[in-house]
């Protein structure tokens, strides 16, 4: 089952730790090691794909082997944050990343000590 990590039954906006504990259980839901690769592979796809301006050397992940470009704009009330890289599964991994800290304070993404990533 995959959830949407929007808002929690209460109606309020989920922490980045709420987001974390929902990703790691849809993860653990698919007990097979492929099926959670094909999961990560279809997270590449919920990325929106970055402007021509945005894949710059300042945007660049530096000494990664695969190319990651991350933007980070906002407010300190609610940081948004894009990314792109050519690996799907590299791209896979920085949506569930965007997924978790994406809209958060930038105090609260600052803290946080993820144990998933």
């Amino acid at each position: 089952m995959i959830y949407l990590f929007q808002k929690d039954d209460r109606g309020g906006k989920m922490t980045p730790a709420e987001k974390e504990s929902v990703l790691v259980m849809e993860l653990n839901e698919l007990d097979e090691w492929m099926f959670q690769y094909d999961y990560i592979l279809l997270k590449s796809t919920t990325l929106a794909p970055l402007t021509e301006t945005d894949l710059t050397d300042e945007n660049l992940i530096r000494n990664c082997q695969a190319k990651v470009w991350i933007t980070v704009r906002g407010t300190p009330d609610a940081v948004k944050i894009d990314g792109h890289s050519m690996s799907m599964l590299v791209k896979g991994l920085l949506a569930m990343l965007i997924e978790i800290l994406n809209n958060q304070p930038a105090s609260e993404i600052f803290f946080i000590r993820n144990s998933v990533f």
